[in-house]
């Protein structure tokens, strides 16, 4: 009671005349006072709402069109160098970072392939060349009988019994038998002649793998095959090398690489490529090097594309002007191709142009209705920010970028 009577009077008669009310009276009141709240609550959204839509003028700006795309620092210029034989490095000759030339000596590897596996490596090798030899005589003898298979057949096929005087083939007399038996000869004679060609190329891979086996049991010096620079040098004095495998899984011992061009390889889409031409400015941003961007232009543009899962793409080769000794081949790059340059053109911002009716268009507000309207404009060339606009509408003249939520209409309590 104490905490009623503090309450101001008017308010407390109110509240007592409320009490007083039959509960019918009450609810109408209730509803009343509910309404007035939303209405009262909707006054102050609308005077304190932020605009329906934010404007913009079209003006003349200058416009820079870029492809951007993400991309690899080539490693086109890198070559694997691989140990030749089973063994430990016993000698190394260079560091990364050590420029060397074509037959420069890089480190010695002594072979732990005991006598009787190098002799056994031996004898395979001798054994390869011997089957090699036997085939190539064996190719000959058949070369030798299909060419005289081949004359014999030519000369019966051109007499007068087969052919007319003017070099036409007589064919009612070739169904004969004499003339399909040297036919026959002589195509059986060529189909040897090719299969024991597939049997001497089998019989040369044969020698060389033996002759490789046989080097992997052998001390050796590794030598550059390259002009260029030592990268990732992954052995030390004392480590066990592997030669390669038919598997193909042994790791290089090294590599050479060419620093001297650096260059970034980016994917394109078919509508990029288009805007693609060489010479065109680049600016590069190393995702590994902070708080630094290079320059570079485009070198060149595939021609074919490639199929990647259905969707075909260009490759596009940039050249960097400006490399240093934090870029690395493999590193992830973003490109930004400069592939058009305008100057003082009416333009609007990008925000502004929407789709329309199969093409392109910009919003204006009618300030009588309070309406937003359509206006159909050609375009030209997007920028990072503006795009230009070739006509549709005229310099000055206040386009929306932006519309606020208040303009969608929605139902309400009552």
């Amino acid at each position: 009671m104490k905490f009623f009577k503090k309450i101001p009077a008017i308010p407390r008669k109110l509240f007592t005349w409320f009490r007083k009310l039959s509960w019918k009276k009450k609810l109408l009141v209730s509803i009343v006072l509910i309404i007035l709240f939303f209405v009262i609550m909707g006054q102050i959204a609308a005077l304190t709402a932020p605009p329906k839509y934010t404007l913009a003028k079209a003006e003349r700006h200058d416009i820079t069109e870029t492809v951007t795309e993400t991309g690899n620092i080539s490693t086109n210029g890198n070559t694997q160098i691989f140990s030749p034989t089973n063994g430990v490095v016993t000698e190394i000759y260079v560091s990364n970072g050590t420029r060397v030339t074509k037959g420069q000596n890089l480190l010695t590897i002594q072979s732990t392939a005991t006598q009787q596996e190098q002799q056994a490596a031996y004898a395979n090798y001798l054994s390869a060349v011997a089957s090699l030899n036997a085939a190539q005589a064996n190719l000959n003898v058949l070369r030798a009988d299909m060419y005289t298979n081949w004359e014999q057949f030519r000369n019966l096929a051109t007499n007068d019994t087969y052919e007319d005087g003017n070099n036409n083939p007589d064919e009612q007399n070739r169904a004969a038998a004499e003339f399909q038996i040297s036919q026959d000869m002589w195509l059986a004679a060529e189909k040897k002649f090719k299969d024991q060609q597939t049997v001497v190329g089998q019989a040369s891979a044969q020698v060389s793998s033996n002759w490789l086996l046989y080097q992997a049991t052998q001390n050796a010096i590794v030598q550059a095959t390259r002009n260029g620079v030592i990268t990732n040098l992954m052995v030390q004095s004392g480590a066990t090398v592997q030669a390669p495998t038919a598997m193909g899984t042994t790791q290089p011992i090294l590599n050479i690489t060419n620093l001297t061009t650096t260059e970034v390889i980016i994917a394109l889409s078919e509508s990029d490529i288009v805007k693609i031409k060489e010479g065109q400015e680049v600016t590069i941003d190393v995702n590994a090097v902070n708080d630094k961007t290079y320059q570079g232009v485009v070198n060149r543009m595939d021609t074919v594309g490639t199929n990647n899962q259905g969707v075909i793409r260009y490759n596009a080769y940039i050249e960097i002007s400006d490399p240093d000794e934090s870029l690395r081949p493999g590193m992830t790059t973003d490109a930004e191709i400069i592939t058009n340059k305008i100057s003082n053109v009416l333009s609007v911002p990008n925000a502004a142009i929407k789709p329309y009716q199969g093409g392109r268009a910009v919003r204006i507000v009618n300030p009588e209705k309070e309406e937003i309207k359509y206006i159909p404009v050609k375009i030209g060339v997007r920028g990072k920010d503006r795009t230009q606009i070739l006509h549709g509408i005229e310099e000055g003249q206040e386009v929306v970028t932006a519309l606020s939520n208040e303009q969608i209409s929605r139902p309400g309590l009552f």
